[in-house]
């Protein structure tokens, strides 16, 4: 089957070390989480065909353990006579038989396993994986809302100092001009809006 043919890759790989690459984009995270849900679809999808081969399996090797004990019934009720002989190569056949359709069956138990390990590795790779996307993305956000926030904060600040500069100019001004100098100014200035009105 093709997903236990990876099976070891799988278990071995680790979810944390996409965040350490450097190219931990959300765009290449995201990628790898879609890749992590196409083989979790893949092991439900064995895992569902699986079943009806574990159960076909199963079902093989008890109707060759029934057969096996009818062989050995009939071997005791024929004891010594040109039958026993008959039965007992049966038998052997039905118990080579028998031991390969036990390790047909045991192989299917052991894939079915495999493939539910899987599923559990898998499901809780997604899970982890898309928390940390949303740990990140809402951390993202929160950064950009602060950096937001400085940024108008310095805006702020910025307005305040200009404006105390300003004042700070004006009562200079205002201290060196004399109260005459200052009327004749925005007398001037008055008189000049007016006119351009």
């Amino acid at each position: 089957m093709g997903i236990l043919s990876r099976f070891k890759d799988i278990m071995a790989s680790n979810i944390n070390a996409i965040f350490k690459n450097d190219k931990a984009t959300e765009k290449n995270v995201r990628k790898y989480l879609d890749g992590l849900r196409i083989d979790l679809g893949q092991v439900k999808s064995e895992t569902e065909a699986l079943k009806i081969e574990e159960q076909r399996a199963r079902r093989a090797l008890d109707e060759n353990l029934a057969e096996q004990d009818k062989y050995r019934r009939y071997i005791e009720k024929s004891e010594g006579t040109p039958d026993e002989r008959i039965y007992q190569t049966k038998l052997d056949r039905a118990i080579e038989e028998g031991e390969r359709l036990t390790a047909n069956y045991d192989k299917a138990k052991k894939d079915l396993a495999d493939l539910s390990t899987l599923n559990e590795k898998l499901s809780s790779d997604i899970s982890s994986l898309e928390t940390k996307l949303s740990e990140s993305f809402n951390a993202a956000n929160t950064a950009k809302e602060q950096e937001a926030l400085y940024e108008k904060m310095n805006d702020a600040a910025d307005y305040l100092k200009d404006k105390a500069e300003a004042m700070n100019e004006l009562n200079s001004v205002s201290g060196s001009l004399g109260m005459s100098e200052i009327d004749e100014l925005t007398k001037k200035y008055d008189d000049t809006s007016s006119d351009e009105e």
